[in-house]
């Protein structure tokens, strides 16, 4: 899941949708959005494409937080399965019974 969400912040970011300094950070596990540098709208954005991407709702976190990447990782890993989400390649995200209601995301692998 932390992949996917670098890959998400470094696509925001060549897009022009978040800050283009994103583009250049290295994320770890242990950093956080703010760490990023990211403002209140920029954490949205990136919850909202991950939830699309992950075939799920728009989740209630408080990204006002400080939680780490591995942490807001697995709050959508846990999301996933309590939604039934989408799976990657055809492995369960986070545990996701294969084949739910939401289509495999193959792009989410790349």
């Amino acid at each position: 899941m932390f992949e996917l969400i670098c890959d998400v912040l470094h696509e925001n970011a060549r897009n022009g949708i978040l800050p283009a300094h994103i583009g250049e950070i290295a994320p770890t596990p242990q950093m956080s959005l703010s760490d990023l540098g990211l403002d209140s709208l920029g954490k949205l954005t990136v919850l909202s494409e991950l939830c699309g991407r992950l075939g799920i709702p728009q989740i209630d976190l408080d990204l006002h937080e400080r939680i780490s990447l591995d942490d807001f990782g697995r709050m959508l890993s846990d999301a996933t399965v309590e939604y039934g989400g989408a799976t990657l390649g055809g492995a369960a995200i986070g545990g996701a019974t294969p084949g739910a209601a939401a289509p495999v995301m193959e792009e989410a692998l790349q």
